[in-house]
């Protein structure tokens, strides 16, 4: 292989000799990250825009080390500058901003958990802070200004070995080269697909596990290129180029996700690339015009600006914008993103640093930028910035179980059945159980209050992310079958339990997953009622849109109306009108009973996140808290939780 050929060849170029099918690869991809966050309905497999990017930067990385290796100019300090130039003027304005506006916009407890993100924003660590902290796709992430910024450092995880280890093998086993990228990118997909099966949040965040994505490209970016035919090239590129655009109309939420479904679009990119290298190819044509070139030139401010904006517009707005509000973030996003490229991005790339220590005013700024978000964290958020009656709505994020870090399985493992807790009078033999998702860990709490004085207790079976739903794959927690399992087969089996209450937050599970889980829960019905117990079902328990405390604390901050907040009713009525439907449904059956949560927390116009002289009725926006979940204990009609009768 010649040095020449190892590197990434220029074709359909620019005037700066610029790859346009890689401008125009770029644009896709972050175009369908953007529409994923703002619109996920219109491109539900836009999350994998990253993945695109990936390979990108593994191809155009490793040509360029490469060239370097066989001309004897490679430095890994040359590396790092480049890096630093690329990356750090950019982000680090990006976070200096968020900041700034988050100190205007964010509750204490937000703006603290947002100086910790900085700081490890920072030193690209970001991936690591977000596995501890929750899923890419779960709600909350949604409210975090920088949990896109996991991609970052994973990639730069990934540089800070792979320079000295492509030049090991290029200077002495050059002839394995492809090889050992091939296998090292199987090895990663290996285990990435392995460890998907059990968490699928390591795969998802950790960056070993995300490095097969980045030795793709490299792998292309290491092979020769043969002087195919024209429709060679072209009908490679228009099948990668369809691979691509597949992946991000046929991937969702309930895609087991990275794994093999992250190596479809990869492999697609790659395509791409290896037909565009040495000469043009139709398919690189059609994404090289004048709209993918500038988007493909903003990519990286525009990945950058879009969350943190999209985010911000949610706190000003105090609800989920829709229609002209996305429309309006999306178009502000795209402005800030080119001011970003035309006015940071390219002077500091185009400036002569030959002079500088470019090093060390990086590690100066990254330790002047981390210092602000650890102050910012250490100081709690800076409360003082609320007026006491804002900070007393703030204390409803309290307001959960008091044994919700103790009884609920937050699925790291299966659960034994003989583990699980017991609610109300705790020296009464359970007769009633609750088996739920998240969804009825304060349900179960305060139903166990409603039993006390009656000398009576419940069994608490709550998971998160798992519904009651028998045979169901969740596509959040790959636990949730077996621990099913486990749970059907000993309710059914306990003679003590006469009557068991199903609670599961319907509308919070990916569409895609809809049908198998009403199955599921109809499977669960029938065996318990197999099994001789009664059951009950929960409805659709209404959500809000965003954190009910944190809004409610800024509409006194602001001087408006907490006790207007809440949730339409008609919204609620249209987003649980599936679950609604099937749980009409269910109730038909001999022996299973139902019951509507939104009489108890709605009235006919809205469900309102407070009443006045009462906290929060909510925690955080997907969960009820113990004000909420007493109003729909307190609402049970009594027969669907009586006793059971004396055997004669």
């Amino acid at each position: 292989m010649s040095p020449a050929a190892s590197r990434p060849a220029v074709a359909h170029a620019g005037a700066k000799g610029i790859r346009l099918d890689i401008q125009g690869l770029r644009a896709i991809a972050v175009v369908a990250v953007l529409i994923y966050h703002f619109a996920p309905a219109l491109l539900p497999g836009g999350y994998a825009g990253v993945d695109v990017f990936f390979v990108i930067s593994g191809y155009l990385i490793g040509g360029i080390l490469l060239g370097e290796i066989d001309e004897g100019r490679f430095s890994l300090r040359r590396f790092y500058e480049r890096r630093v130039k690329r990356l750090f003027p950019a982000l680090f304005t990006m976070l200096a901003t968020v900041l700034l506006l988050g100190a205007l916009l964010l509750s204490p407890s937000e703006y603290a958990e947002l100086g910790r993100t900085v700081a490890s924003t920072v030193f690209f660590l970001s991936n690591m802070t977000f596995l501890g902290m929750t899923g890419y796709f779960e709600t909350d992430a949604q409210y975090r200004p920088l949990i896109h910024t996991w991609s970052l450092a994973v990639e730069e995880q990934f540089y800070l070995l792979f320079p000295l280890f492509l030049f090991v093998c290029a200077k002495f086993l050059r002839k394995r080269l492809r090889l050992i990228l091939a296998l090292g990118a199987l090895a990663s997909l290996g285990l990435c697909e392995f460890v998907l099966h059990k968490r699928p949040d390591f795969a998802f965040f950790v960056a070993p596990l995300r490095g097969y994505e980045l030795l793709i490209g490299a792998a292309i970016a290491g092979l020769s290129f043969p002087a195919w035919p024209r429709w060679v090239r072209d009908a490679m590129s228009l099948a990668g180029l369809a691979v691509i655009i597949g992946s991000l109309f046929l991937l969702n939420d309930a895609t087991l996700f990275p794994g093999l479904a992250a190596a479809v679009p990869c492999l697609g990119t790659a395509m791409m690339l290896f037909a565009g290298a040495g000469a043009d190819s139709v398919g690189g044509r059609l994404i090289s015009g004048p709209v993918f070139a500038l988007f493909g030139a903003i990519s990286y401010s525009l990945y950058l600006w879009h969350q943190p904006l999209l985010v911000f517009t949610k706190e000003v707005l105090l609800q989920e914008p829709e229609g002209l509000e996305l429309a309006v973030s999306a178009a502000l996003s795209v402005a800030v993103a080119y001011a970003s490229w035309r006015f940071i991005e390219r002077p500091a790339l185009q400036a002569d640093t030959a002079r500088l220590p470019v090093l060390s005013i990086a590690a100066a700024g990254m330790v002047l930028l981390a210092g602000a978000g650890w102050l910012v964290s250490r100081a709690d958020g800076f409360p003082a910035r609320y007026s006491p009656a804002a900070q007393a709505m703030l204390e409803g994020r309290e307001n959960y179980s008091p044994k919700r870090w103790e009884c609920h399985n937050f699925v790291r493992g299966v659960e034994p059945y003989e583990g699980t807790c017991v609610f109300g009078d705790e020296n009464a033999t359970p007769d009633l159980a609750v088996w739920a998702d998240s969804h009825g860990v304060e349900f179960a709490y305060a139903l166990g209050e409603r039993l006390q004085p009656m000398q009576r207790s419940l069994l608490a079976l709550t998971a998160s992310g798992c519904p009651p739903a028998s045979g169901f794959r969740s596509p959040r927690q790959r636990l949730c079958r077996a621990q099913n399992d486990v749970n059907l087969a000993a309710l059914a089996a306990d003679a003590r339990i006469h009557t068991v209450i199903l609670v599961a937050n319907y509308i919070e599970y990916p569409r895609a997953v809809w049908p198998d889980l009403y199955r599921g829960m109809d499977a669960s019905i029938a065996a318990l009622r197999a099994a001789g117990k009664q059951v009950v079902v929960i409805g659709q328990i209404p959500d809000l849109d965003i954190d009910p405390p944190g809004a409610l604390a800024a509409i006194v901050q602001r001087g408006g109306d907490p006790l207007a907040y809440g949730l339409p009713r008609a919204d609620y009525e249209r987003e649980s009108a599936g679950a609604q439907a099937w749980l009409r449904e269910a109730g038909r059956q001999p022996g299973v009973s139902t019951f509507e949560p939104a009489p108890a927390l709605c009235d006919q116009t809205l469900c309102p996140a407070m009443t006045a002289g009462e906290p929060s009725r909510y925690f955080n926006a997907d969960h009820v808290s113990m004000t909420g979940a007493r109003l729909l204990v307190n609402a049970l009609p009594e027969e669907l939780i009586a006793a059971p009768a004396p055997a004669p």
